[in-house]
């Protein structure tokens, strides 16, 4: 697709246009990423002491951050990440990595709609935005409500061993702080 997209007047143009770049801006960039990752690696300090894997938390957030830049790179993120996960912690077994896997990236893909939908309702975007974003910015945090605490979310509770409200609200933390960090670094 970038192929259909550059022609060869741009690729020449490029060396240049990379020189024209302040390192400062360079280093800045480079310090935002290595922040984002930080906060990456932390999901799964989060996710092991959820699953009480025993694991401690600096292994625990080595291995995440090696998980997930290389299923950021690779692709298949549950799938590489487990992996992963797997080869650096063996200990766990294949099936406590794709638990841990899947609950870091389904939490991350929640707290990403709702950070996307706050951003939405909060500052300048489409009118058409509105209606949908309220709806997600609403429904995500009345569903983790009902799930945990009222007695129709007790079987999904147990059933799915749902994250506690305080893993939830750390994992939104270090979601918002990665994604600021990324966005900073893209900027």
């Amino acid at each position: 697709m970038l192929a259909t997209r550059v022609d060869a007047s741009t690729l020449t143009q490029l060396p240049s246009a990379l020189r024209a770049v302040p390192p400062s801006l360079c280093v800045m960039a480079a310090g935002f990423a290595a922040l984002s990752f930080w906060a990456v690696a932390r999901y799964d300090g989060v996710a092991h002491r959820h699953f009480q894997t025993g694991v401690k938390a600096q292994q625990a957030r080595i291995s995440g951050f090696a998980a997930i830049a290389i299923a950021q790179t690779a692709g298949f993120g549950i799938l590489t990440g487990a992996a992963v996960r797997w080869r650096m912690l063996p200990e766990l077994g294949l099936g406590t990595a794709l638990h841990l896997s899947t609950l870091v990236s389904i939490t991350f893909m929640l707290a990403l709609a709702f950070l996307t939908a706050l951003a939405c309702v909060a500052l300048p975007a489409p009118a058409w935005l509105n209606l949908p974003a309220t709806g997600v910015a609403l429904f995500i945090p009345a569903a983790i409500f009902t799930i945990s605490f009222t007695p129709l979310g007790a079987l999904l509770r147990h059933r799915l061993r749902v994250p506690s409200l305080r893993s939830g609200i750390a994992i939104l933390g270090w979601a918002a702080l990665d994604i600021s960090a990324a966005a900073a670094a893209l900027y």
